[in-house]
């Protein structure tokens, strides 16, 4: 069932206002959720909200069967639930019990649809709910009273992102200052004989806490898994980014072309092309660290020299660079030394390490390695290594 605008229900929402003098309506915005479409395509983001939709309108029946859920016309991911008055006749209005009414649509919303997320995005996304009330003046149009409460909603939902995002702030000043930060030592092991080549320490927050992994607690150290050059094609040295591109168009060079002459001349940028979302390229080389429209090839040695990350994580490096950044790429140890299958990323060795961007770098031999990937990295912390 297609969810109405707003105003192809506007007769019966400013019913609701004149007969109980005021109106109030939650704001939920999928906005979070743009970010796949720009990654993927329009396809995969439409399968996603014809999955998501439904979600709302089961959100009003599990609540409140008498509100109207609708869409906000001027921002197509913003939804609106306009709330009846209570049920009870002579029950008082009180802000906080539509505080908690939306406290209770997120913790609905957030488990679920993070679910249907899951293949596109590494970390569940959060939706913030936001709530306005408005009461019913006969001195102006309903038209625009209904349109200051979906402002009011969505500043709220606004200030609502800014409280949860001091709280965790706040949260972590609380960790490191009472040294609640505990630390995993645990062995990089050489796959072929076992042998010990180095260890690494992993700082976490509190057990069983949301701040736990590293990544949440601190929010600055990142590692990307990468795609790198094939046998004879890998490389190593200093560039700077001379060049950043928003899915870039592809001009494979002549000497790919021999070596490949199926291959088109020129492909337009878009989801379908092999540079993916965004495109780095490094000096007067023809190399670029780009997206992909082959997330399988993550972790293997596929390219012609260049560096593929998904796309997800080539916006996000995107974001944190500069034309200026330099990119340093360390040598690696070669193909057939590495497990099958088990992701390089940036920081063992074939990967590019933009100064600037916030990312963990190691030599080869101290290289980490995540610990759900392959064999050779135990399960469990181990004590640290003996002097």
């Amino acid at each position: 069932m297609l969810i109405p605008t707003f105003r192809e229900v506007q007769d019966e929402i400013t019913s609701m206002l004149r007969q109980q003098g005021y109106l109030a309506a939650i704001l939920v915005d999928l906005a979070p959720l743009a970010h796949i479409e720009k990654s993927f395509g329009g396809a995969a983001f439409r399968s996603l909200r014809e999955q998501v939709d439904p979600l709302l309108q089961s959100m009003r029946e599990n609540f409140r069967q008498d509100d109207f859920v609708t869409r906000d016309e001027r921002e197509g991911d913003r939804f609106l639930l306009f709330l009846s008055g209570p049920r009870r006749g002579d029950t008082p209005f009180r802000s906080e019990t539509l505080r908690k009414l939306v406290g209770r649509v997120e913790e609905y919303l957030n488990p679920r649809v993070g679910r249907l997320t899951l293949p596109y995005l590494k970390e569940r996304p959060v939706l913030v709910a936001g709530y306005g009330v408005v009461l019913w003046s006969p001195l102006e149009s309903p038209e625009r009273q209904i349109l200051r409460l979906v402002d009011d909603a969505a500043t709220c939902a606004l200030m609502r992102v800014r409280i949860r995002e001091r709280d965790q702030r706040e949260r972590l000043f609380e960790i490191i200052q009472n040294r609640e930060i505990w630390t995993a030592f645990q062995p990089i092991v050489d796959l072929k004989d076992g042998s010990v080549l180095a260890w690494e320490g992993l700082s976490r927050g509190p057990r069983g806490s949301d701040v736990e992994l590293p990544m949440v607690l601190f929010g600055q150290a990142l590692r990307y898994g990468i795609g790198v050059g094939r046998e004879g094609f890998t490389w190593n040295g200093t560039e700077r980014i001379s060049r950043m591109s928003e899915w870039p168009d592809w001009h494979p060079p002549s000497e790919m072309i021999d070596r490949q002459p199926y291959l088109p001349r020129f492909m337009a940028g878009g989801p379908g092309n092999p540079l993916g979302a965004r495109a780095l390229y490094l000096g007067k080389t023809l190399y670029r660290i780009h997206g992909t429209n082959q997330p399988s090839t993550i972790g293997t040695f596929v390219s012609s020299g260049c560096i593929r990350l998904i796309n997800e994580d080539v916006e996000d490096l995107y974001s944190r660079v500069q034309v200026g950044t330099r990119v340093v790429v360390l040598p690696g140890r070669p193909a057939e030394n590495v497990a099958n299958g088990a992701p390089q990323s940036a920081a063992n060795g074939a990967g590019p390490v933009p100064v600037g961007a916030p990312m963990n770098t190691a030599p080869p031999s101290t290289a980490s390695v995540p610990r759900s990937y392959g064999n050779g990295i135990t399960s469990s912390p181990l004590p640290p290594p003996g002097r």
